[in-house]
Formats: structure tokens, C-alpha cells, sequence
């Protein structure tokens, strides 16, 4: 995979091993990286290594932030916010957090979406860096770092790769429980059928789950959805079959669940034959 971008971080504080509470979306970010402390100890024998053990034992998180509000300031570094006011004193104790990201990935020309989460950390104060503008005009950013440690079954980190951004949102908002969801986007294209007056609906963006279907609906224009919509009046199709209908129109596809609910959706303009 070759790594091609880094978006939008979550965060939330930690409860307990895998449980999360006050979950939020983090300012933009230009980096994000982890890096393991890992400790290495060979057992030699026979004046030959004979065993070698490399233990990772937490490690180190850098991020780099476009911008840093007082208020995520304060509720990753445990300060009061009083009146608008930033309170930091030299007793304030950040809390422990679990932090994930979306980095985005190059696989034989295909982008792919990598969610990360960091299951338990706790930043460190970053430096309070000013400079006067000079001739050009030129842009700082806020380091944060904190210290990654496992939970007390010793795990550190999830990633899941995803074909789609919204699905790993979804996934990453999920994990910093954070409700609602994200409606996933449909790359959906429309080729002349085989049949005269058809046409050949593909879709990708989003792989079906069980109870996952597809609807459509064909209008002058592309039809607005949001997540959870009732879709139950839309046309179901199966997937495969070319459909009937007028070049020029628009057909809006969308996957729904077992209640018919929409989770993710995608036009195109009608091409037949």
C-alpha cells in the first residue's frame, strides 16, 4: 500500500478496556503517527543467539494539528474551562483517551481507507509557539504528542481497512461512541443494456451485508437521501438485471437494510441502448 493522506481524527475519553464516553470529531490534522517502543533481548547459547524477544510495550503518538481549540485543549489535557477561560494549572491531570484517524492508501490503483484507533493514551502539553508575520505569509501547526499504553489485556491498537470513507467513519465513530452514522457514497455508473431501451446499472463504494439490499428510483434529477431514510416505495433490484428506462433521466441507487432504511446511496445519468 502506498500512503497517500491522513484525515479526520476522533476522539473520546476512556472508561474502561474497550469502553468510551464523550466521544468527538478533532480539528484537521496534517500528520498523524505512531511510533512503538518496543524492547529487544536476545538469549545467547552455545555463543549463538539462541532466543530473541521484541516486546512492544506502548509507544509514542505524534500529531500534528491545523488548529487547536481551547476547548479539545482542555479535554485532552484536563483543564477548566471557566467563562471562555482556559484554566491550566500545575496539578491538572490529563485523562486517558482512546484517539483514532482515517489514512488513506494507494492498492493497484485503488484507493483504500484505513481506520486507526489507539485504544488507551494520554498527551503531553504542547509548546505554546508565536512568531510575527513576515514578508510571506507562512503557516504553523500545534505538535501534540501523547504516551500510548496497553489496556489491561495488553491490547494497543485497531485498524480495518475499508472500500469506502464514510464506512470507515462510521466504524471510527462507532468506536469513539459516537452515535449517528454516516451515509456511504455509491460510485454508481450506467452503460447502454443489451436490449434496446435498457440500461446496465454497476455500482461499488460499498460491499452488501446480510439483510443489505439495492433500491432505485429514476427521476428528471438525482434524489436526495440521508442516512436512515424510509426507502420501502423505491424499486428493488437485485444487483444484475439491466433496467428499463429513458436516456437523459438519472437513476438514484441506494442499499438499504432489513428495515429498508438507507445506509448508502449514488446517481447516474441513464445511458440505454
Amino acid at each position: 500500500m502506498a500512503k497517500i493522506g491522513v484525515r479526520k481524527m476522533f476522539y473520546a475519553k476512556y472508561v474502561s478496556d474497550g469502553v468510551y464516553e464523550d466521544g468527538a470529531q478533532f480539528g484537521k490534522i496534517s500528520s498523524f503517527n505512531y511510533t512503538p517502543t518496543v524492547s529487544s533481548v536476545k538469549d545467547y547459547g552455545d555463543d549463538v543467539v539462541a532466543e530473541v524477544s521484541n516486546e512492544q510495550s506502548g509507544g509514542t503518538l505524534a500529531i500534528e494539528a491545523n488548529q487547536l481549540s481551547i476547548l479539545e485543549r482542555a479535554y485532552l489535557l484536563g483543564h477548566e474551562i471557566s467563562d471562555g477561560v482556559m484554566i491550566v494549572k500545575a496539578d491538572d491531570a490529563a485523562p486517558y483517551v482512546g484517539v483514532g484517524a482515517l489514512g488513506v492508501e494507494l492498492v493497484s490503483s485503488v484507493k483504500k481507507f484505513v481506520a486507526k484507533w489507539y485504544k488507551k493514551l494520554m498527551f503531553k502539553e504542547p509548546n505554546d509557539e508565536n512568531a510575527t508575520k513576515q514578508e510571506n505569509v507562512s503557516f504553523a501547526h500545534t505538535s501534540l504528542e501523547a504516551d500510548v499504553v496497553p489496556q489491561t489485556d495488553y491490547a494497543i491498537s485497531e485498524t480495518k481497512v475499508f472500500d469506502s470513507e464514510s464506512a470507515a467513519v462510521n466504524w471510527l465513530m462507532a468506536k469513539a461512541n459516537i452515535s449517528g452514522s454516516v451515509l456511504e457514497i455509491l460510485d454508481v455508473t450506467s452503460a447502454a443494456g443489451t436490449s434496446t431501451g435498457y440500461t446496465a446499472i454497476s455500482a461499488t463504494g460499498h460491499t452488501l451485508g446480510t439483510n443489505e439490499g439495492y433500491v432505485y428510483t429514476i427521476n428528471t434529477g438525482a434524489v436526495s437521501v440521508e442516512y436512515g431514510d424510509d426507502l420501502s416505495s423505491w424499486t428493488d433490484w437485485d444487483g444484475e438485471d439491466e433496467i428499463s428506462s429513458t436516456a437523459g433521466l438519472v437513476i438514484t441507487l441506494a442499499v438499504v437494510n432489513s428495515s429498508d432504511k438507507a445506509v448508502a446511496t449514488g446517481h447516474a445519468t441513464i445511458v440505454v441502448a
